[in-house]
């Protein structure tokens, strides 16, 4: 079987992402990044905010396979660090369409929590992005315990 044609398809963001606009809640940033869920593989992105919560810039730190990204603070926060960021959002897909957390989900928040800790960026919330929904981990408690 070969491949006879393959298109791309652009999906434009509900919520425009201009340098200076402030996210209010989980819903918002799932909203303004919920196309990521048709990368076929798990991306970590990272967004960047200043002492405001404004949006800085956002940045994809790994692309993973089809159930694992290898995420290591050091990159996430190269990022924060280079661009001046106060804050950082943290969110990556489950290409499977759920987005329940896994256990490796939570490990990979608790080390970016730490390091954010010890440079002095607030580290806001983790987002799982799934086909239909996501999971805050602010909005459910953990990121708190975490800390």
């Amino acid at each position: 079987m070969r491949i006879r044609e393959i298109s791309v398809k652009y999906i434009r963001s509900d919520i425009p992402l201009n340098e200076g606009e402030r996210f209010a809640n989980s819903r918002q940033v799932y909203e303004s990044f919920k196309n990521l869920i048709l990368e076929p593989v798990e991306v970590f992105r990272v967004v960047l905010l200043d002492s405001k919560n404004h949006f800085l810039h956002f940045e994809d730190i790994s692309r993973g396979s089809l159930s694992t990204s290898i995420v290591h603070p050091r990159e996430v926060f190269w990022s924060a660090v280079h661009h001046r960021a106060a804050a950082i959002i943290c969110l990556h897909n489950h290409p499977s369409g759920d987005p329940a957390p896994s256990r490796e989900d939570r490990d990979c928040t608790d080390r970016i929590c730490k390091a954010g800790q010890v440079l002095g960026i607030k580290v806001l919330d983790h987002i799982v992005v799934g086909e239909k929904d996501y999971y805050s981990f602010a909005d459910s408690g953990i990121l708190g315990e975490i800390i």
